[in-house]
């Protein structure tokens, strides 16, 4: 295995670690605004 595979092999990893990150966080933002919108409507 080539030098420039591995590279490549982590990128991937890297970026796959990303979009999971980037899911969790939106999935909290929304919560969190919901919270803040249901506390506005009181």
């Amino acid at each position: 295995m080539s030098k420039v595979q591995m590279d490549t092999e982590e990128v991937r990893e890297f970026v796959g670690h990303l979009e999971r990150f980037k899911e969790l966080l939106r999935e909290e933002v929304n919560s969190l605004s919901n919270h803040f919108h249901n506390l506005e409507s009181w």
